[in-house]
C-alpha cells in the first residue's frame, strides 16, 4: 500500500514497464465538462501489490477550460458523483489555448495540498505545454498520456518521448493498437511483419504490438481502450515477451515502410 506522501511517479518507478498494463473504459459521462476514466491494473501480482490500493477510485479527465473556477468545480463534482474523498490521478485531457498557467498551476497545487487529488498528469501535451504548466507548479506532473503505437510512431522522433525521458516523466500510450487500424488491409505489410515476429515468439500480433511499446526505455505504459475482458486479458501476454533491439528495429522499419535512415 502507498503512503500518504508517496506520489504516483514514485509508485510507478518501483515497477518495470512489463509489470504495468492499464485498461481504460470511458464508462460514465457526466456532461461536456468532464468524463470519468476507470483504470484497472491488469498485470503482475507485484504490480497489484504496489498499485491496487492506489488506483482504488476512478480518475477524472479534465477537459477544456483550465480556469481555477472550472477545475475546482469539476473536481468537487467528480468527488460528489463518485462518492469519494480523494482522486488518485487528475489528468488534464488537452492544452487550453486560453490557459493562464499561473492560475491553473496554483489551482492544481491547491487541490493536492487540500488532499482532494493525489497526483497530476496531462494528456496530449507537447513539451512546451508541459514546461509552461510545470513552471507555475510545485507539484510534479507525473505522466503525459499521448497517442503512441506502431502506426503512430512520430513521438519517438518529434521530441515528445525524448522530453519525457529527459524529465523522468512516464508516458502513457493511448490507442496503442491504433484504434484497430493495425488490422486494416491498408496496413497489411506492417501486420505481416508483426505476424512474422509473433510466429518466432509463439505469440500473436496484438501482444507483439504492445510488447514493442513496453520494450522502449522510456517505460511506456499502454492504456487499453476496450470493454472486452477476454481481449484485455490477452494484453497481459505482452508483458511476457522480450523484444530485443534488432526485433524492435525490424518492426520500426516495417512501420516506416522504408529502411531506417
Amino acid at each position: 500500500c502507498h503512503s500518504d506522501t508517496e506520489d504516483l511517479g514514485a509508485l510507478l518507478a518501483r515497477l518495470s514497464p512489463s509489470e504495468i498494463l492499464l485498461s481504460s473504459n470511458f464508462d460514465a459521462d457526466f456532461g461536456p465538462e468532464y468524463t470519468v476514466l476507470e483504470t484497472e491494473i491488469l498485470s503482475s501480482e507485484r504490480a497489484a501489490d504496489v498499485l491496487s490500493d492506489y488506483f482504488n477510485v476512478a480518475n477524472p479527465l479534465l477537459l477544456g477550460d483550465l480556469s481555477r473556477a472550472h477545475i475546482a468545480a469539476s473536481v468537487d463534482a467528480s468527488l460528489q458523483l463518485m462518492g469519494i474523498d480523494q482522486i488518485d490521478l487528475l489528468l488534464i485531457h488537452r492544452p487550453d489555448p486560453m490557459m493562464d498557467h499561473h492560475e491553473t498551476g496554483s489551482a492544481l497545487d491547491d487541490l493536492v495540498s487540500s488532499g482532494k487529488i493525489r497526483a497530476v498528469g496531462v494528456s496530449n501535451f507537447r513539451p512546451w505545454d508541459m514546461d509552461l504548466l510545470q513552471s507555475a507548479m510545485k507539484t510534479p506532473i507525473v505522466t503525459n498520456q499521448i497517442e503512441i503505437s506502431v502506426l503512430h510512431h512520430a513521438p519517438f522522433t518529434n521530441g515528445d518521448i525524448a522530453y519525457l525521458q529527459q524529465h523522468g516523466v512516464l508516458p502513457m500510450a493511448w490507442s496503442p493498437l491504433a484504434g484497430g487500424a493495425l488490422f486494416d488491409a491498408a496496413n497489411r505489410p506492417l501486420h505481416d511483419a508483426l505476424a512474422d515476429v509473433a510466429a518466432r515468439l509463439d505469440s500473436d500480433v496484438t501482444s507483439v504490438a504492445v510488447a514493442w511499446l513496453l520494450a522502449h526505455p522510456a517505460r511506456i505504459i499502454p492504456v487499453m481502450g476496450t470493454n472486452n475482458l477476454e481481449r484485455i486479458a490477452a494484453f497481459e501476454k505482452a508483458a511476457a515477451l522480450t523484444i530485443d533491439r534488432q526485433t524492435w528495429y525490424e518492426i520500426y522499419t516495417a512501420a516506416l515502410g522504408d529502411e531506417v535512415p
